[in-house]
């Protein structure tokens, strides 16, 4: 039987593991990042092709989201439903995360991003993460970039998580970039050209902004992630990344797009830091779920499937 000095000390011991262990529930050795363009999700009107007019469920998404495995996971094309004080919220997402959360070892929140001056209320992007595995640190913080960029979606907005105490910490970016849409009087050709001059310059103008954010967060590990529409791993846009010290984790060009218009579309894309040792395993991929066709998928969900790969949890380097 042990003694009352015993208990005591282990009583102690337990406090502490819980005082610097218990913010962060469940330890990981990968953080599984995924991106997703939910397909005007609030505005069901404004989807497409067989999605049109069809409300994307809860349930559906969440057991899309669940089954991806995925802790940290960006958005693009959420529309805002109804304002919480500052912040933008969406219904459907609302209902989202309680049911992801309903498991165990789950607390899932969520932010949409918009620019502080803007009106806009769809086509948002955002972030959604698994309290119990990652933290947020500060608050986001918008991109400061000239106003002819991401004219018609949200802004790039940065924000900081934390697998734990000097443990891997990143910056994530959620973008969605200059669509290939054609234009009121654009040829076909006019458009690819000027959609991918666009897409060049919010490139540029997002790289030229990442040295007072890395200040400003005190890290060089920047991920930028989503719906980047490029159409290839060379287009210039792309390649501004990769100059600037990202790696493209869709260099192979993989499709996630659903289009019989498009249907070689390798649109979203994920960059991650070159010289970091968290990302040099990191691999994408296109999460596809195997109980639902393209079209049924499209109608029920989005016409982009999520993308996802993992960042190693170590003693964090910077």
């Amino acid at each position: 039987m042990k003694s009352r000095g015993t208990m005591l000390k282990l009583a102690v011991l337990s406090l502490v593991f819980l005082a610097v262990f218990g913010q962060y529930a469940w330890a990981v050795d990968e953080i599984i990042v995924g991106g997703w363009n939910v397909e005007n999700l609030g505005r069901p009107n404004q989807r497409e092709n067989s999605g049109k007019g069809v409300p994307q469920q809860p349930e559906v998404i969440a057991t899309y989201i669940r089954s991806s495995g995925v802790h940290v996971l960006a958005l693009e094309e959420i529309c805002a439903e109804k304002n919480g004080g500052t912040r933008q919220q969406n219904k459907t997402l609302d209902d989202v995360v309680k049911i992801l959360s309903s498991d165990s070892r789950a607390d899932w929140k969520y932010r949409l991003f918009r620019g502080p001056k803007s009106k806009a209320v769809t086509r948002l992007t955002g972030v959604m993460w698994n309290h119990e595995i990652v933290k947020p640190v500060g608050d986001p913080i918008p991109l400061e970039l000239p106003a002819d960029s991401f004219r018609r979606k949200g802004k790039p907005t940065a924000i900081k998580f934390s697998a734990g105490a000097r443990k891997t910490d990143f910056v994530i970016i959620p973008v969605h970039m200059k669509s290939n849409r054609r234009q009121k009087g654009e040829s076909a050709d006019e458009s690819k050209k000027s959609s991918a001059e666009q897409r060049a310059k919010e490139a540029k103008y997002i790289i030229e902004a990442l040295d007072d954010l890395r200040r400003t967060f005190s890290d060089q590990d920047i991920v930028i992630i989503g719906d980047v529409n490029a159409l290839s791993h060379s287009e210039e846009a792309v390649m501004i990344f990769v100059k600037a010290g990202f790696r493209d984790l869709n260099e192979q060009d993989l499709v996630t797009y659903i289009s019989k218009k498009y249907p070689t579309s390798p649109l979203d894309r994920a960059f991650v830091p070159s010289n970091q040792p968290e990302f040099y395993d990191s691999k994408m991929e296109g999460y596809k779920p195997r109980n639902l066709s393209p079209e049924e998928f499209r109608q029920k969900l989005s016409d982009h499937y999520m993308i996802k790969f993992t960042v190693k949890v170590m003693d964090d380097d910077d």
